[in-house]
């Protein structure tokens, strides 16, 4: 593959950053003995491989520990305790997320969204609905600190 072709799928200054290791001065971009193109090419692949597969797990994880999180809250604390005022340990925080939450909703064109809000007349969606698909759950929940004491 010729640097012209590689340029057009990375950058000029993703491939500086992977080279890096091979400059003998940055100043001037010489490069230390037995460097070659073709070893900074085969690590932005393997790089770009790594972080598919690092993703990968942590779509997983991320899927698993959403469902755990949604089971135990919604089998304790019945399906809307997402907006439970008496179960987070910061009261303040409470509005900001109500109402940013509602706000994600009304945006999703999610089917199974959509079809509560066509289905049934309170627009509140239950939280087995809201998290499963909800764009930023890390941000959000991380406002809401909620007790898991019981």
């Amino acid at each position: 593959m010729t640097l012209s072709t590689q340029l057009q799928i990375m950058s000029y200054f993703r491939l500086l950053a992977i080279s890096a290791q091979w400059n003998k001065t940055r100043a001037t971009h010489t490069f230390k003995p037995n460097s070659h193109f073709s070893n900074a090419i085969n690590l932005y692949f393997f790089d770009k491989e790594l972080r598919a597969f690092a993703f990968t797990a942590i779509q997983s994880f991320e899927i698993a520990l959403r469902s755990k999180l949604i089971h135990h809250f919604s089998m304790i604390y019945g399906p809307f305790w997402l907006r439970d005022r008496n179960l987070l340990l910061i009261k303040s925080f409470s509005p900001i997320c109500f109402i940013r939450i509602q706000q994600e909703v009304f945006r999703s064109k999610e089917g199974f969204i959509q079809e509560h809000l066509n289905k049934y007349s309170n627009p509140i969606v239950p939280c087995l609905k809201t998290l499963e698909w909800f764009p930023s759950v890390p941000y959000h929940v991380s406002f809401v600190i909620y007790q898991i004491q019981r």
